[in-house]
């Protein structure tokens, strides 16, 4: 029975191509952390910090999207990928109006309880991206910049690296615009932590249409994570490791529970809303929808 199970695991594997390629910017330099999906499928990877990169397909005709902060969005057939140069994206970044009035005012936004997160987002095999929208409100208009951003992360790895990303509102109300010219490369901890982010030097506000905070997964090495999961035993009370098992890639992002979706997630190379919301058996989470845990810190 092992040898036909290995038999069907092997001719699994061997029908699907093998893409290898590296991500370079217009100067030949390699880019880091390029998330790679196959269009339209639910398959990806993410180059490393050289740019290189491998992911499996049956048809190598498919296209793959690449999508990395200040490039444009880039399309290349998988036989075609050896080498992908990505051109550099005009960044139009918030006009600075420099005062000699100091912060005096700070206000928060989407405060969470850690021992109250029950629920994570985290990522398999393929990179994603979640986006949590904040509105603009009489509190980001006295206060409209970002000081400090807190998030619920957890991790077995330590530590594991993911990118934060800031967007403006697109016309469709998804996210649009980067509003940074660099990654925010964060790195968080082994165990359940509140990860602290300091955004001082960022010049980052809430416009008046508001704003999404998003965190990207990256599907290398550092962050991969071998799982069984733990089954309790009703009579005993007793935890035995269950004939499940995977591979996730760190951290797990905590989420709140929220009576409306605000948030969208970007995969397959598009970005699509959450509308529908969760069946758990946790009640503060049944019929709601999951937003990450973000806590926000707002100056003047």
């Amino acid at each position: 029975m092992r040898k036909i199970l290995f038999f069907l695991l092997f001719l699994s594997i061997s029908s699907r191509a093998q893409i290898r390629g590296t991500v370079v910017n217009e100067t030949q330099q390699p880019v880091s952390y390029v998330n790679i999906w196959v269009e339209d499928e639910n398959n990806g990877t993410t180059a490393d910090v050289n740019g290189d990169f491998t992911i499996f397909e049956k048809n190598p005709e498919k296209v793959l999207v690449f999508s990395a902060l200040g490039y444009e969005t880039t399309k290349v057939k998988g036989t075609e990928a050896a080498k992908v140069v990505l051109k550099q994206r005009p960044l139009q970044l918030q006009e600075v109006v420099i005062t000699g009035k100091k912060s005096n005012k700070t206000t928060t936004v989407g405060d969470y309880k850690k021992g109250g997160i029950n629920h994570f987002f985290s990522s398999g095999k393929n990179p994603w991206i979640v986006a949590r929208y904040f509105p603009f409100d009489a509190n980001s208009a006295k206060t409209p910049y970002l000081k400090e951003l807190m998030i619920m992360t957890d991790s077995e790895v330590d530590p594991a690296t993911f990118l934060l990303h800031f967007y403006d509102v697109a016309e469709d109300g998804s996210p649009g615009k980067d509003l940074t010219d660099k990654n925010l490369i964060i790195e968080a901890a082994k165990g359940k932590q509140n990860t602290v982010v300091q955004l001082d030097g960022y010049n980052l506000e809430i416009g008046k249409e508001g704003l999404f905070v998003a965190v990207e997964w990256l599907i290398i090495d550092g962050n991969k994570y071998d799982f069984k999961t733990a089954v309790k035993d009703a009579a005993s009370g007793s935890y035995t490791v269950s004939n499940f098992s995977g591979i996730r890639y760190e951290p797990r992002i905590g989420t709140v529970p929220s009576e409306e979706s605000t948030s969208w997630r970007f995969t397959m190379g598009r970005w699509s809303r959450f509308d529908k919301p969760i069946q758990s058996g946790i009640k503060k989470y049944n019929n709601k929808f999951n937003e990450l845990a973000i806590k926000l810190t707002l100056t003047n």
